[in-house]
């Protein structure tokens, strides 16, 4: 038996003591340590999460070990490439110093200091790259880990570190050289192997795909290709010299119209109007969560007819593109994430992970882990944009019909280094001093410095995308494709932030223009500098790239193309739609309860369609109710009318933009004969609605009788 145990031990410790062998040890620990202690929590992003564990760890108990044994093993993998980098690192220096080869114990206790060296400095230095995604687990810990924070985003900072290592590391390769007997010799050596390892380097990082972007797209025909290029929540204000340069200055080449609306202030619905010109109750999509049976129609976008004109279509995005996988808009390629409980959960699982993110960066990250790409505190806006180039390139010699869909800017806000600080008060102590985390129960609590703080980030995650953008549209003119391309700016949505009283966020009300109104600038080959004072809505957008591209698309669409006041036309004038989305939560102060018809919170709300990739949608029995408890509203010169359903009945409230931009004021008492006036047009288009039928002056779900009140 002895001598069994020391054949085992004999045949097993050279392999234990391998650097590999320790790396991945080390990072797989380091990996389940970290693992066990988020999981055992209940908070997520600064509030309770208790009842989604406990339903992840009951339905999804399967799913939840499978993510966690890929986060191991991923983990594992990690080390062992970690590993294998220091020993061979080791190895060469020992080579160079002439020295006989180490033995196993004295190799291993070297990888095991180099090992935790480097893993140190990498996961430091992306606590300063990306401090969003260590927000919960430094920060808000405060004592040690909140002070190690903001040292590496603040005093100490990533080009410190960074100097403090090459400088060690340079001593601890070069100052045995030195003292050598062959030092110039081996010093030579080292210097031509440094100067190799950076010439590849610099090979690695090089922009080949301009160059082979500009031999594919030197020739694409007669037609103009559309690039249309949006972010999350940007709000037309945004688009400075200061904030946004790059946008700034190519609305000076194009057509802006400084009165665009969405019909609806949520992702989902929002794109859709954009890329069918219908309002949300024709084209069907009423919220985020549709049904199969919903998504499954053919909703006769755009992007289909451009396809069969011919055109190579493709959309880019990030976390808050998911929709797109979601439903058939006729994009032949999508480089997008998706949005399943599956998904959801490993996703989860990963952001839980501090110790494995610093290595899940760059492209070879985003192909080996697709997942990345739904984490909304790690969105990369100039990822985005070498994948649409890269698009771009896929289309050869074809026209092509991109769209780019930037996250960055929508909540949390999570920008990454330099621009989460460059409009914050380096001073700032308060809850989110990277990210804006989800604490609904503390919103009413904010300071004056919080909210200060909030908007800060968002306008950094604005420069994010602003920077990302220029660098798309350097790779387009690097490709000789600039003055082939109809490009456009704009947004899903807006974004209120804390304006006028009211809260942060979009879709949960029509008060104000902070998350209705987005940018809209078209920029045209041949165009011109001009300002467009007619309000407008996202439905014009479809209608007028088709008239623009010169595309037969669908007849029946609400839109009307803007391609007069690009031509220095006046537009017809006509009213302007909105409606809210789904409210998430019974708590929404700018819509309590006694001033609409109340329903569920968003977890009784939705259910999981396990017929079609587990996917989260609204249960059927309260769709019609939802669709009926919208508040609608019609814009028609300086006035806005707003439908508000209530369990008493209908409410209206008036409000004249020109005296109030702020709508704070409402004037439908005073302004009775304006009421009256537009009241007809709104319920018109409400009734437009077939699941819907008139009642009084409500609007009701076909069949179902409510109570009657009072309206004013």
């Amino acid at each position: 038996m002895a001598n069994f145990c020391k054949q085992l031990r004999d045949a097993t410790l050279p392999l234990l003591l391998q650097p590999a062998f320790i790396g991945a040890v080390f990072s797989a620990v380091i990996s389940s340590s970290v693992l066990v202690s988020t999981l055992r929590s209940d908070q997520y992003e600064g509030a309770d999460a208790s009842g989604v564990r406990q339903f992840l760890s009951g339905e999804y108990q399967g799913e939840m070990l499978r993510a966690l044994g890929l986060v191991l093993a991923l983990s594992t993998l990690v080390g062992l490439v970690l590993g294998l980098f220091v020993g061979l690192v080791i190895r060469l220096r020992h080579a160079w110093l002439g020295r006989d080869p180490l033995d196993l114990f004295g190799l291993a206790k070297r990888s095991s200091v180099g090992i935790l060296a480097t893993y140190c400095v990498v996961w430091l230095d992306d606590v300063g790259a990306r401090p969003a995604l260590y927000q919960d687990a430094l920060y808000a810990k405060g004592g040690f880990n909140g002070a190690l924070q903001l040292l590496m985003t603040g005093q100490f900072g990533r080009l410190a570190l960074w100097t403090l290592a090459g400088a060690l590391t340079a001593a601890w390769a070069l100052l045995p050289l030195i003292r050598s007997p062959n030092a110039k010799s081996q010093l030579r050596r080292f210097g031509a192997f440094t100067l190799a390892v950076a010439l590849c380097t610099l090979l690695a990082w090089f922009p080949w795909h301009r160059i082979v972007g500009i031999r594919a797209g030197s020739a694409r025909g007669d037609r103009f290709n559309v690039l249309v290029v949006a972010a999350d929540s940007l709000r037309p204000d945004r688009i400075t010299a200061s904030t946004a340069p790059r946008l700034f200055a190519l609305a000076q080449r194009g057509t802006s119209f400084e009165h665009a609306y969405t019909p609806l202030a949520r992702t989902f619905p929002a794109w859709v109007s954009i890329l069918t010109g219908k309002y949300p109750h024709h084209h069907g999509i009423r919220n985020m969560f549709p049904r199969w049976e919903t998504r499954a129609r053919d909703f006769e976008a755009i992007p289909k007819a451009f396809a069969h004109a011919g055109y190579e279509t493709s959309v880019v995005s990030d976390f808050a593109g998911d929709i797109f996988r979601r439903i058939d808009l006729g994009f032949r390629n999508l480089r997008t994430p998706t949005f399943t409980m599956r998904e959801l959960l490993l996703e989860r699982i990963l952001q839980k992970n501090v110790a494995l993110l610093p290595w899940l960066r760059g492209p070879l990250a985003r192909w080996a882990v697709p997942v990345l790409r739904e984490m909304h505190v790690a969105s990369d806006a100039q990822a985005l944009t070498q994948d649409a180039l890269a698009s771009i390139d896929v289309a050869g010699n074809h026209p092509f019909f991109l769209t780019v869909f930037y996250s960055t800017t929508h909540f949390p806000y999570a920008a990454p280094a330099p621009y989460y600080r460059q409009f914050v008060s380096p001073a700032y102590r308060g809850k989110y001093p990277y990210a804006k985390a989800d604490t609904l129960a503390s919103e009413a609590s904010l300071t004056s410095e919080d909210v200060l703080h909030v908007r800060g980030l968002f306008d950094g995650a604005v420069a994010a995308v602003d920077a990302a953008v220029g660098e798309l549209l350097d790779g387009l003119t690097a490709r000789g494709l600039r003055d082939r391309t109809i490009i456009v700016i704009t947004a899903d949505h807006g974004e209120s932030l804390y304006e006028n009283g009211r809260g942060q966020g979009h879709g949960d009300h029509l008060y104000g223009e902070e998350s209705l109104r987005v940018p809209l600038i078209v920029v045209t080959p041949d165009s011109s500098q001009r300002q467009v004072q007619s309000p407008v809505s996202s439905i014009d957008l479809a209608p007028t790239l088709c008239e623009l591209a010169q595309v037969i698309c669908a007849k029946h669409i609400d839109g009307q193309s803007l391609v007069p006041a690009l031509q220095g036309r006046p537009l017809p004038q006509r009213p302007i739609f909105s409606e809210t989305g789904l409210w998430f939560t019974e708590t929404v102060p700018e819509v309590p309860l006694e001033r609409r018809i109340p329903y569920p919170d968003l977890i009784h709300l939705t259910e999981i369609d396990r017929n079609h990739s587990d996917e989260v949608v609204i249960r059927q029995q309260w769709e019609p109710l939802t669709i009926a408890a919208k508040y609608r509203m019609i814009r028609d010169g300086r006035f806005k009318l707003v439908y508000i359903p209530t369990r008493l009945g209908p409410r209206y409230e008036l409000f004249d933009t020109s005296q109030d931009p702020g709508e704070t004021n409402n004037v439908a008492e005073s302004q009775g004969a304006i009421v009256q006036q537009l009241k007809p047009k709104l319920l018109q288009w409400i009734l437009e609605d077939l699941s819907l039928e008139r009642q009084g002056d409500m609007a009701v779900p076909r069949s179902v009788t409510v109570s009657s009140g009072a309206t004013r």
